[in-house]
């Protein structure tokens, strides 16, 4: 069971301990679903093919590079 800071009285060492676990479950929870997106390329004149995309992944999440043309419509 986890503990929760609620199940001890306010103020309490035990309370306390039980927050900053807390605290550190959901800090370690987001470190590990990083994503993110760089988009490159915007309006590209299509004189040359574009880069192919790249996923580079690293410890806390993956960077997704992306190249994208302007559309033809």
């Amino acid at each position: 069971m986890i503990d929760k800071p609620g199940n001890y009285e306010l103020g309490s060492i035990e309370s306390r301990t039980a927050a900053r676990a807390m605290m550190e479950r959901i800090q370690t929870a987001r470190k590990k679903n990083v994503i993110v997106v760089r988009i490159e390329h915007i309006g590209h004149d299509g004189k040359e093919p574009l880069p192919l995309s790249q996923r580079i992944p690293w410890e806390g999440g993956v960077t997704e590079i992306v190249h994208v043309s302007s559309s033809s419509s």
